[in-house]
């Protein structure tokens, strides 16, 4: 004798560790997600986001205690002028979450912000969807590339991100990612203003078509007085540059390096300000060539 379950209908779960928001409304929204929330209380539970596009038509705030699982094919998309904060844990695979003209604050959220969580048709505006989610001033956040080949159209705007009450001290890791910058006369990454700031683990070539200005462009934060410091961690840059591959302005000296260079694994630029100038260090090694 064999005993066989099927399931042949959508089992919506309403009371267990995994909560799902449609048990709590009757369409997908966050009339129903704010139902779920208040269901959980201050209890410890996974809150479930089924397939299918969530309009978010008011503030939403999820706490810290509920961990949000978005299956895949679920979007969260924030209208405009609303904000979704996401204080706990969140659980998505590497696609998009988030869609919308709204504000996404993960800034509280424990762990690394995935660019592919956001709206975007270039690695570049994903990036910045991801960097604005990380708050503000951007401070102590980790954002990910996860590994892939990618374009980069948009300028990645990192400018001024240091301003805040603390620097930066945030990491965007390319996790090995292979990134074509085509930023036409413009850099990939604007840093002026910003501090404290790594780059890690990515390789990162000029396009030929559309040649960007410059792959870092970097300056210090007038609001500091202190150091001011980015690292390059097993990072790699080549192809043809309009200016170079790092620019550093308001400098003695100017800080530029080369347009074909590559710098790997350690290379640090540090920007220490003195009586209204500053020095420049750069430290371990430096390659022109690929290795």
């Amino acid at each position: 004798m064999s005993i066989r379950a099927e399931f042949t209908n959508d089992l919506i779960i309403s009371n267990g560790v995994w909560v799902d928001a449609r048990a709590y409304g009757s369409a997908l929204n966050d009339t129903a997600i704010q139902a779920a929330i208040t269901v959980i209380g201050a209890d410890n539970k996974v809150l479930v986001i089924t397939p299918g596009t969530w309009t978010i038509t008011n503030n939403l705030s999820i706490p810290a205690n509920i961990t949000v699982m978005v299956m895949n094919g679920g979007l969260l998309s924030v209208g405009a002028a609303k904000k979704l904060t996401i204080i706990g844990p969140l659980d998505a695979s590497n696609g998009q979450v988030f869609a919308g003209d709204g504000t996404v604050d993960l800034s509280a959220m424990p762990g690394a912000i995935n660019a592919l969580w956001f709206a975007g048709s270039d690695i570049g505006a994903k990036l910045n969807g991801a960097i604005a989610a990380g708050g503000t001033y951007f401070e102590k956040q980790t954002v990910i590339v996860p590994t892939g080949i990618y374009s980069l159209d948009t300028c990645v705007n990192l400018a001024g991100k240091g301003a805040g009450g603390d620097h930066c001290h945030s990491t965007i890791d390319f996790q090995d990612s292979y990134i074509v910058i085509n930023t036409s006369g413009t850099p990939a990454f604007d840093c002026i203003g910003s501090s404290f700031i790594t780059f890690r683990g990515g390789k990162l070539r000029a396009s030929g078509a559309n040649t960007p200005s410059s792959c870092f462009f970097m300056g210090p934060n007038v609001t500091k007085t202190n150091s001011i410091s980015f690292t390059f961690s097993d990072i790699k840059i080549w192809g043809t540059f309009s200016k170079a591959a790092i620019i550093g302005v308001g400098l003695a000296p100017l800080f530029i390096l080369g347009d074909t260079w590559v710098y790997n694994a350690g290379l640090t630029l540090s920007l220490t300000r003195r009586n209204s100038q500053s020095e420049v260090s750069v430290y371990d090694t430096i390659h022109p060539t690929l290795p």
